[in-house]
């Protein structure tokens, strides 16, 4: 029998992305990473995890500057260690353990989780920056993890509303960034904060916008409901996307002006995952 697959891009790192290729109900085979350069059409194939199959936080890490090698990371939540759905909170479980693929060793490893206390969203915002993956959690917490999984961070991020999914960990600059909005007052705004110190959580306040300004009135009325998906990596431009049928939108933070990219259609959901082309065949490496 024929066996149906199905490819869903599931992280990216400006430079290249990874892919989650298996079939489509859960459990019926092991799943494969593949990652891989559009622009070079070069594509590498990842072997999967006894967890892969039910892994729902896969993430990829990957800096072209500095070398051609990547890894990828799998958080193992609740469920991926067994735990039945009966037992667990809607909408999120807690991080039990990660295993992280090196493409020089061509393996993967296991860690157990530093930190256990957290809870993690279906699909929590994330970025790599300097070796470090950061992921957005609940309760105004970001975790980071090197790639060997041996150092581990809890950064406290600016305070946002208990018990909501913190907003949007992004990178510019060499700088990472924390995009949250307010809403349900005359006053709501987007917040975007830099991050100075790892160690003391300290963040400051870069730029705040109202919706408004941010969104236009033509789609004010989803200030409750847009997604900050990237920051431009050399300026000062947020990439939005609103609206019923997904606009597109790009914010200019010096300037103030914002427009409208294109509509990506009302079947084009989450996740939005960035890509900037790279056609150099030499990386940071050399390779």
């Amino acid at each position: 029998m024929r066996k149906h697959f199905k490819e869903r891009a599931i992280a990216s790192l400006w430079h290249a992305i990874a892919f989650r290729r298996g079939p489509p109900l859960r459990g019926l085979a092991r799943y494969l990473k593949l990652w891989c350069n559009p622009a070079t059409q070069k594509w590498e194939v990842v072997p999967a995890t006894d967890s892969s199959c039910q892994t729902c936080v896969p993430r990829l890490g990957f800096n072209p500057v500095v070398s051609s090698q990547f890894h990828v990371f799998e958080f193992i939540d609740q469920r991926s260690w067994g735990i039945d759905d009966a037992d667990l909170d809607v909408g999120n479980t807690a991080l039990k353990g990660l295993v992280i693929y090196s493409s020089k060793a061509g393996t993967w490893k296991y860690q157990t989780a530093e930190f256990d206390s957290f809870e993690m969203p279906e699909n929590p915002t994330s970025t790599f920056l300097k070796g470090i993956m950061h992921l957005a959690v609940y309760d105004n917490v970001m975790v980071a993890v090197d790639v060997e999984g041996d150092n581990w961070w809890c950064v406290y991020i600016p305070m946002t509303t208990p018990r909501v999914r913190t907003g949007d960990v992004l990178r510019s600059q060499g700088q990472l960034y924390f995009a949250n909005s307010t809403t349900g007052s005359d006053d709501s705004e987007l917040d975007v904060w830099v991050l100075e110190d790892y160690r003391t959580s300290k963040w400051t306040l870069k730029h705040n916008v109202s919706h408004l300004q941010l969104l236009g009135r033509k789609y004010l009325w989803y200030a409750h409901r847009y997604s900050v998906i990237s920051i431009h990596p050399e300026h000062n431009l947020v990439f939005v996307v609103c609206g019923d049928e997904n606009a597109l939108m790009s914010y200019d933070m010096d300037s103030g002006k914002w427009c409208i990219i294109r509509q990506l259609g009302w079947d084009c959901g989450p996740p939005y995952v960035p890509y900037v082309p790279l056609f150099s065949e030499s990386l940071g490496d050399g390779h």
